[in-house]
């Protein structure tokens, strides 16, 4: 369920447009982007590009969600947890995870 044209070409990363999410969708999707970040880093078919963007992304992740969860415009830690999310895609997109992730 692999190919280069399920990739998009382009991420937005505006953090504005988290600033009204509720507050149970940025403790649910960020543990989520987490959980890709350790997936990516971990996975049985990982490699060392993967294992870079998975530690990244879960240092960024773990650093910015409390601040994200507590204070939903502080357009750092948004931001923050939007790089923190790409990189976990980019982590377990360059692995070989399971088929669910890949469709995410």
């Amino acid at each position: 369920l692999k190919h280069a044209s399920l990739r998009p070409l382009l991420a937005v990363l505006d953090p504005q447009l988290t600033f009204t999410v509720p507050k149970s969708v940025t403790a649910a999707t960020g543990v989520d982007a987490l959980v890709h970040a350790i997936e990516g880093y971990t996975c049985k078919v990982t490699n060392p590009i993967s294992q870079a963007l998975g530690a990244r992304a879960m240092q960024t992740i773990v650093a910015a969600l409390p601040t994200a969860f507590s204070d939903p415009a502080h357009e750092q830690a948004r931001y923050s947890m939007l790089e923190g999310s790409l990189l976990a895609g980019l982590s377990f997109g360059s692995s070989d995870v399971a088929a669910v992730h890949c469709l995410a």
